[in-house]
């Protein structure tokens, strides 16, 4: 579910924000993809994906930022503050 969000609302925020970040890390062959994941306090994670070099919003419908992360490093990401 969280791909599918991901894919479809791409869009972009303002960098300056006092938010809370998380750096995760997926090693693929020879290319490693980074992500930063940033709370925004409203209910709503910032996503900036270095490797395809976009940003997006999700919607976490009520789940908490850490339960989110907990996911992302269930799919096999490395995350760290």
């Amino acid at each position: 579910m969280f791909f599918l969000l991901y894919c479809f609302v791409i869009t972009s925020c303002d960098s300056d924000d006092d938010t809370y970040c998380v750096r995760c890390e997926f090693n693929f062959i020879e290319d490693e993809l980074v992500r930063r994941y940033c709370d925004n306090g409203d209910g709503t994670v910032t996503v900036f994906d270095q490797f395809m070099g976009s940003e997006a919003i999700i919607d976490l419908n009520g789940e908490s930022f850490d339960s989110f992360i907990e996911g992302v490093d269930d799919e096999g990401f490395l995350c760290f503050d």
